[in-house]
Protein backbone atom coordinates (compact mmCIF):
# COMPACT_ATOMS: atom_id res chain seq x y z
CA UNK A 1 0.00 0.00 0.00
CA UNK A 2 1.12 3.43 -0.59
CA UNK A 3 0.29 6.84 1.32
CA UNK A 4 -0.89 9.96 -0.25
CA UNK A 5 -0.17 12.99 1.49
CA UNK A 6 -1.96 16.14 0.68
CA UNK A 7 -0.95 18.75 3.63
CA UNK A 8 -2.10 16.97 6.60
CA UNK A 9 -4.42 14.15 4.87
CA UNK A 10 -3.00 10.55 5.13
CA UNK A 11 -4.96 8.25 2.70
CA UNK A 12 -3.79 4.75 1.69
CA UNK A 13 -3.54 3.88 -2.20
CA UNK A 14 -4.03 0.18 -2.42
CA UNK A 15 -1.82 -1.37 -5.23
CA UNK A 16 -3.66 -2.93 -8.19
CA UNK A 17 -5.65 -5.89 -7.78
CA UNK A 18 -6.50 -8.47 -9.77
CA UNK A 19 -9.76 -9.98 -10.84
CA UNK A 20 -9.30 -13.03 -8.93
CA UNK A 21 -8.25 -11.57 -6.16
CA UNK A 22 -9.86 -8.31 -5.81
CA UNK A 23 -13.06 -9.04 -6.64
CA UNK A 24 -15.97 -7.27 -4.55
CA UNK A 25 -19.06 -8.43 -4.40
CA UNK A 26 -21.75 -5.82 -4.65
CA UNK A 27 -24.05 -4.07 -2.38
CA UNK A 28 -27.76 -3.12 -2.45
CA UNK A 29 -27.69 1.13 -2.01
CA UNK A 30 -30.46 1.35 1.11
CA UNK A 31 -32.08 3.79 -0.37
CA UNK A 32 -33.95 3.32 -3.84
CA UNK A 33 -33.28 5.65 -7.01
CA UNK A 34 -36.82 7.25 -6.49
CA UNK A 35 -35.84 7.96 -2.72
CA UNK A 36 -32.91 10.79 -3.40
CA UNK A 37 -32.92 13.62 -1.29
CA UNK A 38 -30.46 15.40 -3.79
CA UNK A 39 -29.99 15.89 -7.41
CA UNK A 40 -27.37 14.10 -9.07
CA UNK A 41 -25.45 14.84 -12.02
CA UNK A 42 -22.37 13.53 -14.19
CA UNK A 43 -19.37 15.82 -14.06
CA UNK A 44 -15.96 15.60 -14.73
CA UNK A 45 -13.59 17.02 -11.92
CA UNK A 46 -10.29 16.19 -10.18
CA UNK A 47 -10.19 13.23 -7.89
CA UNK A 48 -8.02 11.62 -5.61
CA UNK A 49 -9.33 8.74 -3.36
CA UNK A 50 -7.80 6.39 -0.83
CA UNK A 51 -8.76 4.43 1.93
CA UNK A 52 -8.79 5.60 5.43
CA UNK A 53 -6.62 3.44 7.79
CA UNK A 54 -8.47 1.91 10.80
CA UNK A 55 -6.80 3.73 13.36
CA UNK A 56 -7.78 7.15 11.22
CA UNK A 57 -11.30 6.77 11.53
CA UNK A 58 -12.19 8.62 14.36
CA UNK A 59 -10.16 11.34 13.37
CA UNK A 60 -11.89 12.45 10.21
CA UNK A 61 -13.61 14.91 8.87
CA UNK A 62 -14.43 17.11 5.79
CA UNK A 63 -12.59 20.49 5.07
CA UNK A 64 -11.65 22.87 2.38
CA UNK A 65 -7.76 22.32 1.78
CA UNK A 66 -5.38 25.32 0.48
CA UNK A 67 -6.03 26.76 -2.97
CA UNK A 68 -3.92 25.21 -5.66
CA UNK A 69 -4.06 25.62 -9.44
CA UNK A 70 -5.49 22.98 -11.74
CA UNK A 71 -2.45 22.75 -13.67
CA UNK A 72 -0.41 21.46 -10.75
CA UNK A 73 -3.14 18.66 -10.87
CA UNK A 74 -2.13 15.46 -12.72
CA UNK A 75 -3.96 14.82 -15.83
CA UNK A 76 -4.91 10.95 -14.39
CA UNK A 77 -6.79 12.47 -11.82
CA UNK A 78 -9.43 13.88 -14.04
CA UNK A 79 -12.48 11.75 -13.73
CA UNK A 80 -16.09 11.40 -14.72
CA UNK A 81 -18.74 10.70 -11.79
CA UNK A 82 -22.18 10.84 -10.70
CA UNK A 83 -22.45 13.10 -7.62
CA UNK A 84 -24.78 14.61 -5.53
CA UNK A 85 -25.36 16.27 -2.08
CA UNK A 86 -25.33 12.49 -0.30
CA UNK A 87 -22.80 10.90 -2.13
CA UNK A 88 -20.68 10.48 -5.26
CA UNK A 89 -19.68 7.25 -7.75
CA UNK A 90 -17.04 6.91 -9.71
CA UNK A 91 -14.70 4.19 -11.52
CA UNK A 92 -11.65 2.89 -9.65
CA UNK A 93 -8.97 0.61 -10.18
CA UNK A 94 -8.98 0.55 -6.52
CA UNK A 95 -11.14 -2.60 -5.35
CA UNK A 96 -12.81 -1.71 -2.22
CA UNK A 97 -15.21 -3.43 -0.22
CA UNK A 98 -19.08 -2.73 1.23
CA UNK A 99 -18.13 -0.20 4.40
CA UNK A 100 -15.06 0.57 4.00
CA UNK A 101 -13.96 4.22 4.72
CA UNK A 102 -12.26 6.14 1.53
CA UNK A 103 -11.12 9.49 1.63
CA UNK A 104 -12.01 11.98 -1.27
CA UNK A 105 -9.95 15.08 -2.19
CA UNK A 106 -11.69 17.22 -5.16
CA UNK A 107 -11.37 19.87 -7.14
CA UNK A 108 -14.48 21.70 -9.38
CA UNK A 109 -12.50 24.32 -10.78
CA UNK A 110 -11.06 24.66 -14.47
CA UNK A 111 -8.24 27.00 -12.80
CA UNK A 112 -8.07 28.52 -9.53
CA UNK A 113 -10.11 26.35 -7.02
CA UNK A 114 -10.06 25.48 -2.89
CA UNK A 115 -9.98 21.13 -3.34
CA UNK A 116 -11.95 19.47 -0.54
CA UNK A 117 -11.21 16.81 1.14
CA UNK A 118 -14.58 14.07 1.82
CA UNK A 119 -15.21 11.29 3.44
CA UNK A 120 -17.47 8.27 2.39
CA UNK A 121 -18.65 4.90 3.13
CA UNK A 122 -18.58 2.57 0.34
CA UNK A 123 -22.17 1.31 -0.24
CA UNK A 124 -22.27 -0.69 -3.61
CA UNK A 125 -18.93 -1.76 -5.21
CA UNK A 126 -19.51 -3.06 -9.21
CA UNK A 127 -16.44 -4.73 -10.43
CA UNK A 128 -15.48 -5.12 -14.01
CA UNK A 129 -12.25 -7.08 -15.28
CA UNK A 130 -9.22 -4.10 -14.23
CA UNK A 131 -11.18 -1.85 -12.01
CA UNK A 132 -15.13 -1.15 -10.61
CA UNK A 133 -17.38 1.07 -10.15
CA UNK A 134 -17.67 2.57 -6.50
CA UNK A 135 -20.35 4.32 -4.85
CA UNK A 136 -20.21 6.41 -1.81
CA UNK A 137 -22.11 7.73 0.56
CA UNK A 138 -20.57 11.29 2.42
CA UNK A 139 -20.01 10.63 6.07
CA UNK A 140 -18.50 13.17 8.89
CA UNK A 141 -19.61 16.14 6.44
CA UNK A 142 -19.59 19.46 7.32
CA UNK A 143 -22.57 21.26 6.15
CA UNK A 144 -20.58 24.06 4.77
CA UNK A 145 -18.42 21.32 2.58
CA UNK A 146 -22.04 19.59 1.40
CA UNK A 147 -23.73 23.55 0.14
CA UNK A 148 -20.13 23.85 -1.58
CA UNK A 149 -20.82 20.31 -3.29
CA UNK A 150 -24.71 21.02 -4.03
CA UNK A 151 -23.73 24.57 -5.41
CA UNK A 152 -21.60 22.19 -7.66
CA UNK A 153 -24.43 20.30 -8.84
CA UNK A 154 -26.84 23.35 -9.34
CA UNK A 155 -24.27 25.01 -11.19
CA UNK A 156 -23.32 21.70 -13.66
CA UNK A 157 -27.24 21.17 -14.00
CA UNK A 158 -27.64 24.07 -15.25
CA UNK A 159 -24.86 24.01 -17.77
CA UNK A 160 -26.36 20.38 -19.03
CA UNK A 161 -29.81 22.54 -19.33
CA UNK A 162 -28.20 25.15 -21.45
CA UNK A 163 -26.61 22.44 -23.42
CA UNK A 164 -29.48 20.65 -24.29
CA UNK A 165 -30.98 24.32 -25.19
CA UNK A 166 -28.35 24.93 -27.61
CA UNK A 167 -28.82 21.35 -29.35
CA UNK A 168 -32.35 22.27 -30.16
CA UNK A 169 -31.58 25.48 -31.73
Amino acid sequence: MDFIRYGEVNIVKKKKQSEENGKSSGGVDPKSKSDRDYFRVDAHLHLISGQVPHDERANIRSKVLPSTSVSTWSPETLKRVDISGAGIAFESDEFYKLGDIVGLILMFKNDWGEPILVYGEVVRVEPYRRYCRVALKYVAMDERIRSMIVRFVSEREREIISERRVGWL
